[in-house]
């Protein structure tokens, strides 16, 4: 998504959860003095987290498959850093 797609609009979904679920979801924001917008910035950071757990739990799986030490898995991960910060330069 590019940010000229972000500040035109936000898109709405329609998501099923059960009336139980619902109700215990809107106390809870409204004791964490919830306002308009509560239940979809909640959504929002659930989404993230979920799909950034599973990103991550894929990733580490990877390496444990692909027999890297640490110590190689630190190389790798310190040379991308420094080419990533040459490439900003």
């Amino acid at each position: 998504m590019t940010q000229s797609t972000a500040r035109i609009a936000n898109v709405k979904w329609n998501i099923s959860v059960p009336p139980d679920f619902d109700e215990a979801t809107r106390i809870y924001l409204a004791s964490q003095g919830g306002k308009k917008g509560s239940l979809s910035s909640l959504v929002q950071k659930a989404v993230s987290r979920y799909i950034l757990s599973s990103l991550t739990g894929e990733a580490k799986e990877k390496v444990r498959a692909s027999g890297l030490s640490p110590s190689e898995l630190d190389k790798i991960i310190a040379d991308g850093l420094a080419w990533a910060k040459d490439q900003s330069r």
